[in-house]
């Protein structure tokens, strides 16, 4: 965690401070605080990293200061062991806030407070409302020791881990995939692979099944040594997918339509610590004042 006593409000035109290296880089931004006498918010890899989160599977909202992040069931325990930590990590105050869609096995992980929110809008650039011209912020572009922290953001939210049989009769060969609706973000992407050392397969198709007429922009980065590196350099963090992996390097192989929960018994103790030892209800319970569902899914 990292606190700072200091000003609440002190700005470098053009610049902002990370905390990592102690190094200016581009950014328009300034320090901003939630308290004078409490902590700085500040550019680092955690923000970077929520950063992504937020581009991948989340949402500012357009009327209100609420950070909105979707998820399946099985995200509970990622958002709980994970997003809601980092967001405490960084900001003295978090509300965390868990809303079960109406009519769907799915939740949003809600944080409403009007200068984190602001953070996001300074320091990254993002916009309220719908992503459809969102960007890879230039504070990220322009930092190799970032993109990696952003790329597990969106990745853990927005992409998945998938296997081919290729010549075999069970699927075996990994794929890394980031697929998004066609936006400068989308396109974008490519460059932050080829940062972080990784050849990705770009595919430009029409996107059929989604809310949007948009074109989907899909990447692939395939092999085993490719994910081996994945796994090293950008460290995935949510158990949905670190759970393939595991299961994937216990038995060679991978098997579709297997619950994330069946995976994890079956990797069994020693092989991979199941994230949270909470029931679903409990978890919920944490993070709601009386569960409720979502009326507008």
């Amino acid at each position: 965690m990292y606190l700072f006593k200091k000003i609440v409000l002190r700005e470098q035109p053009g610049r902002i401070r990370t905390c990592a290296t102690g190094h200016w880089t581009t950014a328009c931004a300034a320090y901003l605080s939630l308290d004078s006498s409490k902590n700085l918010m500040i550019l680092n890899e955690t923000t970077a990293e929520l950063c992504g989160i937020i581009l991948g599977d989340g949402n500012l909202h357009k009327t209100y200061n609420r950070i909105t992040i979707s998820g399946s069931s099985d995200d509970l325990f990622y958002f709980r062991n994970h997003v809601i930590p980092l967001f405490r990590n960084c900001f003295r105050v978090v509300n965390p806030r868990i809303v079960r869609m109406k009519g769907k096995p799915a939740y949003n992980l809600e944080i409403e407070n009007r200068e984190i929110f602001q953070f996001f809008i300074t320091v990254f650039d993002l916009k309220r409302g719908p992503k459809d011209n969102a960007r890879v912020p230039s504070v990220v572009s322009s930092s190799s020791a970032l993109i990696p922290h952003f790329l597990r953001g969106l990745f853990d939210t927005d992409g998945c881990l998938k296997f081919s049989k290729q010549a075999r009769s069970y699927s075996y060969y990994p794929r890394i995939k980031i697929a998004l609706a066609s936006s400068p973000l989308a396109h974008q992407l490519g460059f932050l692979f080829a940062e972080a050392g990784f050849t990705a397969c770009k595919n430009v198709r029409p996107n059929h099944g989604y809310k949007t007429t948009r074109d989907l922009v899909a990447y692939e980065i395939s092999g085993q040594k490719a994910l081996e590196r994945w796994m090293h350099v950008v460290r995935p963090a949510n158990p949905v997918q670190t759970a393939k992996y595991v299961y994937w390097k216990k038995f060679g192989r991978h098997v579709p339509n297997m619950s994330f929960s069946e995976r994890v018994l079956r990797i069994g103790l020693g092989g991979f610590e199941p994230p949270s030892q909470e029931s679903e209800s409990r978890i919920l319970d944490r993070y709601t004042t009386g569960l409720y569902t979502q009326k507008n899914a």
